[in-house]
């Protein structure tokens, strides 16, 4: 085993009512808010971690795939799984012999297909997070 090295699972998940979505097309891009929409996206995958020890300030990095749901009035539809890379660091204290809460910035890119679409929905991600972590 190597010392502040530790594997995981990683786990993806976020979502947002009436979202702002931008489609482009030959470089020409429309906004619109979709209103009565509801926007998710869930994920999983694995990852690595490193801890710069005594400061417990860590990078991590996960390999994932994801999939988005929309749901309207509902009735809800959901990609084809894709690629969720994710990168995260972050600084974590001690809050008993076995326990860690901490806070993390985050940098993740989705990339997911949809049956009948050329394009992919795509794009990246960026996040505070609070992490907890078990020793």
């Amino acid at each position: 085993m190597t010392p502040n090295l530790a594997l995981h699972v990683t786990l993806l998940g976020w979502f947002t009512s009436s979202p702002e979505l931008k489609a482009c097309e030959g470089g020409r891009c429309e906004t619109a808010t979709a209103d009565e929409f509801d926007f998710s996206m869930s994920g999983f995958g694995g990852g690595v971690t490193y801890y710069f020890m005594p400061a417990n300030v860590y990078i991590s990095g996960s390999t994932c795939v994801a999939r988005l749901t929309l749901t309207y009035e509902n009735v809800s539809g959901s990609t084809d799984y894709g690629p969720a890379p994710d990168v995260t660091v972050g600084k974590e204290w001690w809050v008993s012999d076995s326990w860690g809460l901490g806070l993390t910035s985050a940098f993740g890119y989705r990339s997911v297909s949809e049956k009948g679409l050329s394009e992919n929905w795509s794009g990246p991600s960026f996040g505070v997070r609070f992490s907890a972590t078990y020793n």
